[in-house]
């Protein structure tokens, strides 16, 4: 889907764009608006997680963002608060497990009765949509985007292997 947005890049920077959400529009389900969020840090965390070799030589370069309208970073985890608790909702599980959905949202919760409560986020373990997530037998998490899949056990992730 194009998104019509422009961006340069400057030799000796790094250019983050920021987590791009498509949300649908309320008046039209066949119109989306592109919300951008803030997501600097975690960026850059990731790319030092997952692609090491990617920042090597620039460790000095200044990271910035490309022009355009973000909301700020605490917006996402406010945004990831609510997909999480509706992950929680759809999961029809009760007690403390993990849980992942759109916009990277890897969390813990828990869920008494009717109520959620985020315990933690991980980091994003990749920028591409979760398709599919189930539980194993003793409620595992597992969750796989198009080519990956990940488990959460004990805390942490394990992964990524092929689909």
């Amino acid at each position: 889907m194009p998104i019509g947005r422009k961006f340069e890049t400057k030799k000796g920077q790094i250019t983050i764009l920021g987590i791009m959400i498509c949300v649908p529009d309320p008046q039209n389900k066949k119109e989306y608006h592109i919300v951008v969020f803030d997501n600097t840090d975690e960026t850059l965390d990731f790319i030092r997680r997952v692609y090491p070799g990617v920042l090597a030589g620039h460790a000095t370069a200044p990271a910035v963002l490309a022009q355009g309208n973000y909301l700020p970073k605490e917006r996402l985890a406010a945004w990831r608060t609510l997909l999480a608790r509706d992950e929680a909702r759809k999961a029809k599980r009760q007690g403390q497990f993990w849980v992942a959905g759109m916009a990277e949202t890897l969390a813990e919760v828990n869920v008494t009765g009717d109520s959620v409560q985020v315990v933690r986020f991980l980091p994003p373990v990749t920028y591409e949509e979760f398709l599919v997530s189930s539980y194993d037998d003793q409620g595992v998490l597992t969750f796989s985007s198009s080519k990956e899949k990940w488990r959460v056990v004990n805390g942490g992730v394990e992964g990524p292997t092929k689909r």
